[in-house]
């Protein structure tokens, strides 16, 4: 199942009581290596992709995965392409915006959150002409009175992130 129908189906009281949701964060090309075993037991998935990543090709990279970036390693921070992308959509999978840069969201300005969060979902809106309803995919965990400064940005938000709670903070 889908990120996307299980939301659907939570919301409408319908959710299967052992639904399985599979999510990639971040678009690593690694994601491919799943792909065969999911397709085997029919299991569709989603993948949350950086926008600026993909269409760029330069590797993922932001503060606490860089210091891979000079090893041997730094193959591991490939991100899927718009190609490999468009073949996972028309294999039942979907594909989720996450930003177009991947930045620490708590530290943006409001002008600068919304431009991220806009310009990605068009991206992923245009290059794989869907109508985009997820757009962080991902919790998002702050501590105490950060969380509650967090939240209450967010939800300015709302219209972009959508009807559905694919962004939440919680707090503790």
């Amino acid at each position: 199942m889908t990120f996307e129908a299980a939301e659907v189906a939570r919301r409408a009281g319908t959710l299967p009581r052992r639904a399985v949701v599979v999510t990639f964060d971040d678009g690593y090309t690694s994601t491919l290596a799943a792909r065969p075993v999911l397709d085997a037991l029919g299991w569709p998935a989603t993948v949350f992709v950086v926008t600026d990543v993909v269409t760029t090709r330069r590797p993922l990279a932001w503060p606490g995965i860089d210091q891979w970036l000079d090893t041997p390693h730094v193959a591991e921070l490939e991100s899927l392409d718009w190609d490999q992308l468009e073949a996972l959509t028309r294999a039942g999978w979907e594909v989720g915006s996450h930003t177009v840069t991947h930045p620490r969201l708590d530290s943006l300005s409001e002008g600068d959150l919304r431009s991220e969060l806009e310009q990605s979902r068009a991206a992923v809106t245009e290059r794989l002409r869907a109508e985009l309803d997820l757009v962080l995919g991902r919790r998002v965990h702050f501590e105490g009175a950060e969380a509650t400064r967090f939240a209450t940005r967010l939800r300015k938000f709302q219209d972009l992130v959508g009807e559905h709670e694919h962004a939440e903070v919680f707090e503790g």
